[in-house]
């Protein structure tokens, strides 16, 4: 995205750690995790040329984490390795993006480009030690024009390239019983003394906007589509295709915004689909695929009150849908949702230099309709897919707070520490998550 909504020239940066536990999850997620983020970051106006970059790097400890040999297990394809010893995981990733605008063309029109470039890997600690390495680069052109005072039409295009290559045995003493997904029960299982897989594809989109400013009011429209096309290779030597995947996903979204930054209101309704599909090779057919669909309305209203102090609400009700089938085993579920979430944003002028800020929330998710369907029972419908249609299909409830603190210092520094925690919780069990986020940053 074009950098023309940046006022002045700044920079950041913050040290993060987060944790986060509970059986409140997907089968192929971790029990717990823990991540310590580093990052800086900053814009820049040099000569009408807007400069904007980030840089961060993320060390993640996993723990309890079963079936999942691959950076993530619920990236959309699914392709895996798994197997069902339950171990420790040390991951690392280093993410780096910059985004550059030229000069105004007429002062009508800006072009610029956005570069993403992250680097990971991973490894369990415990025996066949799967690791992993994972490389994602993404490009991002744009074009913003403006054909008059107040009316705005953005395009953003999108080209990302990712490879993933896992390995499995290389550094054993004991051989595994390794799990060939290849779709939501569908698999193959043989003893493995080390093998080699590679994931590589990428992804083409374009997105556009319209952005109509009348001073009391604004109104922003837009859209996004894009396409998703990869392949799975296993081999070291000999590379043989395993399955090909396929996603479209789109974005449509909606906003009016009325008033200024003391007293104003939000509307905006977003929709948003994704279909998959993946496409045997041993069965030379389409075996399986999956549907979401999420529909989330936000109303916000804030004012000033008191002292200066700024209180701010939104409610968001929101539906979703969520299916997968597999062929061959003959299993699928689809699972609908409702639920809503309210919040509240109150910033407090403690001093001339300190503000504190309170962000409570709450949310509820109810299942409206669900069915389940297999006729075909085997290892990983018993733990994977029934307990994942057993997650979606559980009530649940959410409440968070946030707490920040920013000092204002005379240099035009600003130092803050924010600390976030929430509770997910099962209505009909004892399952639970927790959420846990501390934050120091400095902006300058």
């Amino acid at each position: 995205m074009l950098l023309k909504d940046d006022p002045v020239s700044h920079g950041y940066a913050y040290l993060s750690g987060i944790s986060v536990s509970g059986d409140l999850r997907r089968p192929m997620e971790p029990g717990s995790t823990r991540t310590a983020t580093a990052a800086t970051g900053g814009y820049k106006a040099i000569a009408g040329w807007g400069f904007k970059g980030h840089f961060d790097y993320k060390k993640t400890f996993d723990k309890a984490l079963a079936w999942s040999n691959v950076h993530h297990a619920y990236e959309g394809n699914p392709f895996l390795w798994a197997d069902s010893n339950i171990g420790k995981w040390l991951r690392d990733e280093v993410n780096a993006a910059v985004a550059i605008a030229a000069p105004a063309i007429g002062r009508q029109l800006n072009v610029g480009l956005g570069i993403d470039y992250t680097i990971g890997s991973g490894a369990r600690t415990n025996e066949p030690k799967p690791f992993y390495r994972i490389r994602d680069l993404s490009l991002q052109p744009s074009i913003y024009w403006q054909p008059s005072y107040g009316n705005n039409l953005g395009i953003t295009g999108l080209f990302s390239f990712v490879q993933e290559e896992n390995e499995i045995g290389q550094y054993s003493h004991d051989n595994v019983l390794l799990f060939r997904l290849r779709g939501y029960g569908t698999f193959s299982k043989s003893p493995m003394v080390s093998g080699a897989r590679r994931r590589s594809g990428h992804v083409a989109g374009m997105g556009i906007h319209y952005d109509r400013d009348r001073g009391t009011y604004r109104i922003l429209a837009g859209g996004r589509f894009s396409a998703r096309l990869e392949n799975v290779f296993e081999g070291t030597a000999v590379r043989s295709v395993t399955g090909d995947y396929t996603a479209y996903a789109w974005q449509a979204y909606g906003k009016l915004h009325t008033g200024n930054s003391t007293r104003g209101s939000l509307l905006a309704i977003t929709f948003e689909s994704i279909n998959g599909y993946a496409d045997d090779h041993v069965y030379q057919a389409e075996n399986a695929s999956h549907t979401t669909r999420d529909i989330r309305i936000d109303m916000s209203r804030w004012f000033h009150y008191r002292n200066n102090m700024l209180l701010q609400w939104t409610a968001a009700p929101f539906l979703s849908y969520r299916r997968i089938s597999d062929y061959a085993t003959r299993t699928a579920f689809d699972v609908q949702q409702a639920g809503a979430e309210l919040s509240l944003n109150n910033r407090i002028p403690l001093r001339q230099y300190l503000v504190l800020g309170l962000c409570p929330s709450v949310n509820g998710s109810f299942v409206i309709n669900d069915q389940w369907h297999h006729t075909m029972p085997n290892t990983i419908t018993k733990y994977l897919v029934l307990p994942d249609y057993r997650y979606f299909t559980t009530n649940r409830f959410r409440g968070s707070i946030k707490t920040e603190l920013e000092y204002h210092a005379k240099n035009n520094t600003i130092h803050a520490i924010s600390l976030f925690a929430s509770l997910v919780s099962a209505l009909n069990s004892d399952l639970k998550r927790t959420n846990y986020e501390l934050q120091y940053s400095i902006f300058f």
